[in-house]
């Protein structure tokens, strides 16, 4: 479900795949704290794996975003398939995480 990389210099690349929805949010939101305790300058999300993604899960972003926001995170995302970036429009979560 969750993958994190160290890339250097403070960035991360976090891979997401399968289903965010209410059963895996408890442990993506946990696995985001752990590395959002490391105060690193950015995360990129790649979400190529990632099939399904509901409220719960735009809820996880807008969470973890807060809290980012706190240690100066940015936030950053590729590879969305078609359905979560319509999810990503519809809910406005383009405005936290910019496309690389």
């Amino acid at each position: 479900m969750i993958k994190i990389d160290n890339n250097g210099k403070g960035i991360y690349t976090v891979y997401l795949s399968g289903d965010l929805d209410e059963l895996s949010a408890a442990s993506v939101k946990a696995e985001l704290d752990g590395l959002l305790a490391l105060q690193p300058a950015r995360i990129i999300f790649d979400l190529a794996g990632l099939v399904f993604m509901n409220s719960t899960g735009v809820g996880v972003f807008l969470s973890k975003y807060k809290k980012a926001m706190e240690c100066g995170t940015l936030f950053y995302v590729k590879n969305l398939t078609s359905q979560v970036e319509k999810l990503f429009r519809i809910s406005g979560l383009f405005k936290i995480l910019q496309p690389v």
